[in-house]
């Protein structure tokens, strides 16, 4: 039978040694059309598959593909780009020391992103829900574990969950390391303020 010990225990085995620990980013943004607001599509001429292509360019690899042979992630020097339900772009940075190296690799992926953007008259918005879009004008993506998500969630709660899906993004994550059970309360106690701030929602701490 399974112990109180037991259960510390195994939250202290995911302690990272300090000489080890890390931070990293995760980022992720809509992106719309601005010749009528709509958001960009998963396939087509300007689309997911087409901004993949070029990230390619840039020195990406491929990643994963889907059940239909479609690129769905990239990945590059322990970074990858991967998507959300409602194709929302998502920038899963690499291992780093601390925030400043964050803050270039995060910018470094934004000024290809824009360069794309420009390219083919996108707008590009790091926000945490989408006012505008209405469900049945996106594009869902077709990775099995979402379709999965797809047709379970609504008997869960219907609407809801899957609304959330395509219409939130996690503007600006920082996911870091814990090295002592005081190290873990601290950083609950600062994501817990900061969540409280909604002003303060695009750094918020995973």
């Amino acid at each position: 039978m399974l112990q109180k010990t037991d259960l510390i225990n195994y939250f202290h085995s995911s302690f990272t040694n300090p000489k080890y620990k890390g931070i990293g980013t995760e980022h992720e943004k809509f992106i719309f059309y601005t010749k009528d607001h709509k958001r960009l599509k998963f396939d087509g001429e300007v689309s997911v598959q087409n901004l993949f292509q070029f990230f390619l360019s840039k020195g990406w690899q491929k990643n994963e593909y889907n059940s239909f042979n479609q690129l769905i992630s990239l990945s590059k020097n322990g970074a990858s780009i991967t998507l959300e339900p409602g194709c929302q772009l998502e920038l899963s940075g690499k291992i780093l020391k601390n925030v400043h190296q964050t803050c270039t690799e995060s910018y470094e992926h934004l000024r290809e992103l824009e360069e794309y953007a420009e390219l083919n008259k996108l707008c590009i918005l790091g926000l945490g829900f989408d006012p505008i879009s209405k469900l049945e004008d996106l594009s869902f993506i077709p990775k099995e574990r979402y379709k999965i998500m797809r047709d379970y969630m609504p008997k869960v709660e219907p609407h809801a969950p899957i609304k959330r899906a395509h219409h939130q993004c996690c503007v600006r994550p920082i996911e870091h390391d814990a090295t002592s059970c005081g190290h873990r309360c601290k950083r609950g106690r600062v994501q817990a303020d900061i969540a409280a701030d909604q002003c303060l929602r695009p750094v918020d701490v995973a």
